[in-house]
């Protein structure tokens, strides 16, 4: 099946989290091309140029790397399967 869609989650979400459960030795696992576990926060050190860490974004959702990466990854699914 071709999917066109990816979840993005965090541990940090109070709302959201995985959609499927993992199959271990399914050779056709939604769960590997649906849910993809984002960072959160981005990381534990202070940025060279703040004063604070990261924040922690739980269910608000920020555009980012990961965000980005999701939608140039389902524009590829789209266009493979264009015929």
């Amino acid at each position: 099946m071709a999917w066109r869609w990816i979840n993005l989650w965090r541990y940090t979400d109070a709302v959201g989290g995985p959609v499927f459960v993992p199959l271990l030795d399914g050779p056709d696992d939604p769960a590997a091309r649906v849910d993809r576990r984002v960072r959160d926060p981005t990381g534990l050190l202070i940025p060279p140029t703040d004063t604070v860490p990261p924040p922690v974004q739980g269910h608000r959702v920020t555009p980012d790397d990961d965000f980005y990466d999701a939608i140039r990854e389902l524009v590829r699914r789209l266009e493979r399967t264009d015929g």
